[in-house]
C-alpha cells in the first residue's frame, strides 16, 4: 500500500519539479541575449580588464539564464575605475600584515541602439589579503567577487 502511494506521489509532483526547473532558469523579464564587451582598464592594474572580463562571460554562461553572444540585443559596457592597494593591518614591530584590495567597476548595459539604458551604475568591491599572497591571487580573488555581484546585481533587477 505505501508502495502504490508513493509511485502516485511521484506521479503528481514530478510534473511540478520539472516545471520548476524550467521556470528558475530563465532570465526573469529580461527578454534577448547580453553581448559583453571587453572592459576598459583605467588603473595601474595591469591586465585585470582581462580577468574580469573573461570571469563576467564565464559567469553568466554558466549560470545560464541570460544567453551571452558576439550580437546581443543588449550591450554589457564596463570599465574599471578604481584600484587600490593599501595596508589594512600591521604587527606589533610595524610591518604591515595585510593588504586591502579595492576595485571599482562603472558599468552601462544598453540596447544595441544605444538609446535605452537599462543600468548604468558603479561596483565597488575590496577584500583584504595577506601579504605573504602574491598580488594576482588578490586579484583572482577580487574578480570573482566583483563577477558574482555583477551577475547578482543583473539579475535581480529582472
Amino acid at each position: 500500500m505505501t508502495t502504490g502511494m508513493n509511485f502516485h506521489y511521484k506521479i503528481f509532483v514530478l510534473p511540478f519539479i520539472l516545471s520548476g526547473c524550467a521556470v528558475s532558469f530563465t532570465g526573469g523579464g529580461f527578454k534577448g541575449s547580453l553581448k559583453i564587451e571587453p572592459l576598459k582598464n583605467e588603473t595601474v592594474a595591469y591586465g585585470i580588464e582581462t580577468r574580469l572580463t573573461s570571469s563576467l562571460i564565464t559567469a553568466f554562461n554558466e549560470d545560464g539564464r541570460i544567453k551571452v553572444s558576439n550580437k546581443g540585443d543588449y550591450i554589457f559596457k564596463g570599465k574599471i575605475v578604481e584600484y587600490k592597494k593599501s595596508s589594512a593591518s600591521y604587527t606589533e614591530g610595524g610591518v604591515i600584515k595585510e593588504y586591502r584590495y579595492e576595485v571599482g567597476l562603472h558599468i552601462l548595459i544598453e540596447d544595441k541602439d544605444g538609446e535605452k539604458k537599462l543600468m548604468d551604475r558603479t561596483i565597488k568591491e575590496s577584500i583584504i589579503q595577506s601579504s605573504d599572497k602574491d598580488d594576482d591571487v588578490a586579484l583572482n580573488e577580487l574578480s570573482d567577487k566583483i563577477k558574482d555581484t555583477v551577475v547578482r546585481i543583473f539579475l535581480d533587477s529582472w
